[in-house]
């Protein structure tokens, strides 16, 4: 037998092992190995988990402490040539009024799909609060333990500046919709936020004249048909949590 052949006969079946220990059924393992023939198995655990994910948000200038602002976390496959693949895990949550955030610890949930694998770097952390700004020095970045504090910068909401880091914010939010998988219901808070914030962006003119690629709700309904059939409507999803 072939030792590419081989190995990968291993990590299926470990594959499979983690997935019959997680209550998947027989039927459910077979569509699953048979959902990507030919594309290559890394080498990753055949199971993830992560601890908690805690951290504290404070204004940049008074260093006093934030709340409510949003916070997203996300741990994404990546493939051959750092490629994401698929998500293993989507959590929201916002700061309380100690500016203090905690996620909750999850796992060990079966890798897939195996053409991916979690890195070092995960998860991704995204923060947002209106009328505020993520600074991106890497002195202030949270640590992999997540102990470190977060600033964030108080601005003018009409401001260029302001309009440019929305737009950037808008920007990281295509992991939800990439892998067509409905990530995006695991985010209402955020989505509904920068939703918000576009519209208000949109009636002082700094869209159109700035910056062109902003998404409302509205703007990933049309850009996702390919997810509608499976994940249902954008718009109706988020409209029981629209203030």
């Amino acid at each position: 037998m072939p030792k590419q052949s081989a190995h990968k006969m291993v990590i299926s079946f470990l594959f499979a092992v983690s997935l019959f220990l997680s209550g998947c059924t027989t039927l459910q393992l077979s569509s699953a190995l048979a959902s990507e023939p030919g594309l290559p198995v890394l080498p990753g655990p055949p199971v993830y988990s992560a601890p908690a994910t805690e951290g504290s948000v404070v204004d940049a200038d008074t260093g006093q402490p934030l709340e409510g602002v949003i916070v997203v976390a996300y741990w994404e496959l990546k493939g051959l040539h750092a490629y994401p693949v698929g998500l293993m895990m989507v959590q929201e949550g916002v700061t309380g009024a100690e500016g203090r955030y905690s996620l909750p610890a999850w796992g060990p949930k079966p890798r897939w799909p195996v053409t991916g694998e979690l890195d070092s770097t995960e998860p991704e952390l995204l923060f947002f609060k209106s009328g505020y700004m993520r600074r991106y020095d890497y002195r202030d970045f949270p640590d992999l333990k997540h102990t470190q504090i977060l600033k964030l910068l108080k601005v003018d909401p009409s401001s260029k500046e302001y309009a440019a880091a929305v737009r950037f914010a808008d920007g990281q939010l295509e992991f939800a919709f990439v892998h067509h998988d409905c990530s995006w219901k695991q985010i209402p808070r955020m989505l509904i936020a920068i939703d918000q914030e576009v519209k208000l962006l949109r009636e002082k003119g700094l869209t159109n004249r700035l910056l062109y690629n902003f998404n409302s709700l509205e703007d990933r309904e049309g850009h996702n048909k390919p997810s509608l059939a499976k994940c249902g409507s954008v718009q109706e999803f988020f409209r029981s949590y629209a203030p």
